[in-house]
């Protein structure tokens, strides 16, 4: 077990802590999605968008590298824009209570998506040298590109001690002999355990849901009170002694322009056959909701995307924990925007309206599907008259709504699916996306129970008794074209976030996915689609750079910033 002692309160210019992030790199995702490949490359033909437009919008705004290129699927040189991913949330919540404990501690996000980001990164290691370095994998869901990323972090750390977060190193316990320490499940109580043990209060042992590597260079795990690793067929579990802390946004030097998250409560009460997301709740007090929310809003921020699996679902001793939420938003008058997930069966007009009201514009429904036994076999807890009652009574309370579809869980067959795209077109959501079923051996899906229909294969890559990848992709080609075709939208209420971190308002987020529309359908008239093309390419090489810009000059500062907020524990 490699160690470095704490000296927490020091003077010296060292950083106790350097907490990095990113989320998917398209190096490490196109292999996977030749379609969304295929449709990239059309994207780019119908909008007339060449490379080098892109890189001029890129420098009149002064945008670094606005314009990337990657491998395809199929070998080609991809161009894609190159944005910016949101602030992490999971980034602000462990840095805030390192620091709130009075630890020299810095964050930095976009760490391999920028090269200025990595130098940095690189600038930050040489000049504070800091103890510790944590990489969150929350958004890295590939384990090969998270073990070149530890190789890249190890090369610049010199003596740093390595600790390793996220969904990712659970499922992937090969990561966990590449790093000192690994942390399962919410970070905050168990970072700092590790860094108490640093100091020696306390036996690294004692230390609850963590791996180290002994003297031996052996990888140990300690107790854990819900699943440290992968059981097949097991999801994990929210540990119930957690505690959701109110993030210090001042410690991340990003535009006030972005959408953060918020978090009114963690875990999922629910037992989706498909998901391995941490099961059960807690949740926390309106008094804390408020002080964020007021503390936030000195800050200049006031746009939310909500973290919570299920915004509508309260607790089993409080069921009306939303509407609570909601109305404590009311009360403290601020001009919140935000949206959420929520479920089809919580949705109640009541709640609805009070939602409006607090400010949100969008919710997400997970429907999954439009046939009653496909449901039953999802556990999804909601049949089809219950999502076609919460799609409209959040219509009717001026929510936009955003439907999920899966084509290919295990039963799902033609007739299901073709269930499920009539759902669709019948009650015409803002925005649909169709996602292939994604097979994950911790989730209860590849348990005992659904054993009779022979599943076999792992992620995207997978054949069970009803169907088989390929079979749901070719059938998710076909429902896109078709019901773009009869005039509804590809999007996601998770877009919105991005896109009004990106310059737009709400507005335009909806009309620039009726462009995206627009131009990629086949049926429509050559004057819809023109009108589409100057409404894409003004958002593209005008307002998208223009706020990238921003936000880039807020992070430019990070280095600085960051070490003179770690400074101030101390002081």
């Amino acid at each position: 077990m490699r160690t470095s002692k704490l000296n927490r309160g020091t003077s010296d210019d060292r950083l106790d802590l350097l907490i990095i992030s990113e989320e998917i790199l398209e190096e490490g995702f196109n292999k996977y999605n030749a379609y969304h490949a295929d449709k990239h490359w059309e994207f780019l033909r119908r909008a007339e968008l060449l490379p080098e437009e892109i890189v001029a919008a890129g420098e009149r705004y002064g945008v670094a590298e606005y314009l990337k290129t990657f491998k395809d699927p199929s070998g080609r040189a991809l161009p894609t824009i190159h944005l910016p991913h949101r602030p992490s949330l999971a980034l602000c919540d462990l840095a805030t209570v390192t620091h709130r404990a009075g630890y020299k501690v810095a964050l930095l996000d976009n760490v391999f998506r920028y090269d200025f980001r990595w130098q940095q990164f690189c600038d930050l290691c040489a000049r504070h040298r800091p103890r510790i370095i944590g990489l969150s994998t929350t958004f890295l869901v590939n384990p090969e590109l998270v073990a070149k990323l530890l190789k890249r972090i190890r090369e610049q750390s010199g003596d740093a001690i390595i600790v390793l977060g996220g969904p990712t190193v659970r499922k992937a316990s090969s990561l966990h002999e590449l790093v000192d320490y690994v942390v399962f499940g919410s970070g905050e109580m168990p970072l700092l355990g590790i860094l108490a043990a640093l100091e020696g209060r306390c036996a690294i042992e004692s230390i609850p849901s963590i791996a180290y590597r002994d003297a031996s260079g052996v990888v140990q795990y300690t107790e854990s009170k819900g699943n440290t690793l992968v059981k097949l067929g097991h999801a994990f579990r929210m540990r119930d002694d957690d505690s959701i802390p109110i993030p210090d946004w001042g410690l991340y030097s990003r535009s006030r322009r972005n959408v953060v998250s918020l978090e009114a409560s963690r875990g999922c009460q629910y037992n989706c056959y498909y998901c391995s997301y941490d099961r059960g709740k807690i949740v926390r007090t309106m008094d804390s909701i408020r002080e964020e929310l007021v503390g936030n809003a000195a800050l200049g921020i006031v746009r939310y995307r909500l973290g919570d699996s299920n915004f509508t679902d309260g607790p089993p001793n409080n069921r009306r924990y939303a509407y609570e939420v909601c109305q404590t938003m009311i009360d403290t008058g601020l001009p919140l925007e935000w949206s959420c997930y929520a479920r089809v069966d919580n949705m109640t007009q009541e709640l609805a309206d009070l939602m409006r009201r607090a400010g949100c514009r969008a919710v997400f429904f997970g429907v999954e599907s439009g046939d009653d036994g496909v449901l039953k076999l999802m556990r999804k807890g909601h049949d089809v008259a219950d999502a076609r009652a919460g799609v409209r009574i959040a219509r009717a309370a001026g929510l936009l709504v955003h439907v999920n579809i899966i084509v290919g869980y295990p039963g799902d067959t033609f007739e299901s699916y073709r269930k499920t795209v009539d759902f669709v077109e019948e009650t015409r959501p803002d925005t649909f996306t169709i996602a292939k079923f994604w097979l994950d051996h911790n989730a209860p899906v590849s348990g005992p129970r659904m054993k009779d229909l022979q599943i076999t294969g792992w992620g995207n890559k997978w054949k069970h008794g009803t169907m088989d990848s390929e079979t749901a992709e070719q059938l998710i080609r076909d429902a896109q074209n078709e019901l773009v075709g009869l005039g509804l939208n590809i999007g996601n209420e998770y877009d919105i976030a991005g896109l009004t971190s990106v310059g737009f308002d709400f507005d335009r987020c909806l009309e620039h996915f009726a462009a995206m529309r627009d131009l990629l359908a086949d049926t429509v008239s050559e004057e819809r689609r023109n009108a589409a093309r100057i409404t894409v390419r003004r958002s593209l090489l005008e307002i998208v750079p223009q706020s990238v810009a921003e936000d880039q000059r807020a992070m430019r500062g990070a280095v600085d910033v960051a070490f003179a907020a770690a400074a101030a524990a101390v002081a």
